[in-house]
């Protein structure tokens, strides 16, 4: 059984189509079940990643994946596209779906939401796969690079 009282939090800045979508959510009844944050300084990213039940990612292209790691970092079950970046990224720690195809992305929040085994592996599997990627392995990556050319 799917838990069924979640409020949706959309957090950033306005971005194509705002306008729409707030309207939407206006006609729809759903200003009380949807939050939009607007911009957030960075101490309050982890309080809102940790609070949360599931992060969903829907991105048509991510130049590297910075909020997924941040997501598992702070102990929640990530859902993403399965484009660019993001599934070498997320590895198994991750479900994924197509970003086109809506059905999908809902079938896997699903998924998560319905099975606390599940969120439990994801969420001690997150961790994990957050671990590998630091700021100290990506100096020492480069430092083999650089070391490895012969001029």
């Amino acid at each position: 059984k799917i838990r069924e009282n979640y409020i949706l939090v959309i957090a950033g800045g306005k971005g194509w189509y705002y306008d729409e979508i707030f309207k939407l959510v206006e006609q729809r009844g759903l200003s009380n079940d949807i939050i939009f944050t607007g911009y957030l300084p960075g101490e309050d990213v982890a309080p809102i990643y940790s609070a949360a039940s599931l992060f969903v990612f829907p991105s048509f292209y991510e130049g590297f994946g910075l909020p997924i790691l941040e997501a598992m970092n702070c102990g929640v079950p990530v859902v993403t596209s399965d484009t660019s970046s993001l599934p070498e990224i997320g590895g198994k720690a991750v479900l994924y779906f197509n970003p086109n195809d809506k059905n999908e992305m809902m079938e896997k929040i699903k998924e998560v939401l319905s099975s606390d085994d599940l969120r439990k592996r994801m969420i001690r599997d997150g961790h994990i796969r957050a671990s590998l990627f630091s700021w100290d392995n990506a100096a020492k990556d480069v430092l083999k690079i650089i070391n490895s050319i012969k001029c």
